[in-house]
């Protein structure tokens, strides 16, 4: 008996494996036939759309242009002419994301800005001049929008930021320090309110944040 039963799940289970792989064949045939004759995407088309609605100013599309993501390292030789014209603005992109009050865009330029050597560099650190005011401001900045915020990921953040404070604080002298806390000021006069309603996973030393999260996609 238990080998009648054993025999008629073996059959059970290649009848279901038989019908699955059925269904996956007809509906990769119906996806070929759906894009039969459309171009075929490049990397370079991936590049242009994002671009395309970070200056339409997007703001997902913003962060993940400006902080150099939508750049692949394996396709980074097809893309020289892209580049070229990222590096000419995507600072000015960055700080328009920062200004518009985009945490992440806040922290990606701080950190792009940081005079602190460091082993990794992103691309939107590579396309700035180290100034060591301007990134302590902008952490000043950060870590004001996060006081009283008694979520763990909050917690968090702040500590990474209150590290980074205290290196960039360590490294200066005291002008250029009270020159950050000036600009800091000056920000919350003249910039949007932080955004805090969701909040970066992380973000890496030289400029680069988390890789974007569905979810975020059109929001602060």
């Amino acid at each position: 008996m238990a080998s009648l039963t054993s025999e008629a799940n073996r059959r059970m289970f290649s009848d279901e494996f038989e019908r699955e792989a059925d269904l996956r064949e007809t509906a990769l045939v119906a996806e070929e036939t759906h894009c039969a004759g459309s171009p075929a995407t490049t990397s370079g088309d991936v590049l242009n759309h994002w671009r395309r609605a970070a200056h339409a100013g997007d703001p997902a599309a913003l962060r993940e242009y400006a902080t150099g993501r939508a750049f692949r390292g394996e396709e980074l030789l097809e893309n020289l002419d892209a580049l070229a014209v990222y590096r000419q603005e995507a600072a000015g992109l960055a700080e328009t994301g920062a200004r518009n009050g985009d945490l992440s865009m806040l922290l990606a330029l701080g950190s792009a800005l940081s005079p602190i050597p460091s082993t990794h560099r992103s691309l939107l650190a590579q396309t700035v001049v180290p100034d060591g005011s301007r990134s302590l401001a902008m952490f000043y900045r950060a870590q004001a929008a996060l006081v009283g915020d008694e979520r763990l990921e909050a917690a968090v953040l702040r500590t990474d930021i209150q590290r980074r404070i205290t290196e960039l604080s360590d490294r200066l002298d005291p002008a250029h320090v009270e020159h950050a806390r000036r600009l800091a000021s000056e920000w919350t006069l003249d910039w949007s309110p932080v955004a805090t309603g969701r909040l970066p996973e992380r973000y890496a030393a030289q400029g680069a944040t988390a890789v974007q999260r569905p979810e975020d996609c059109g929001s602060h």
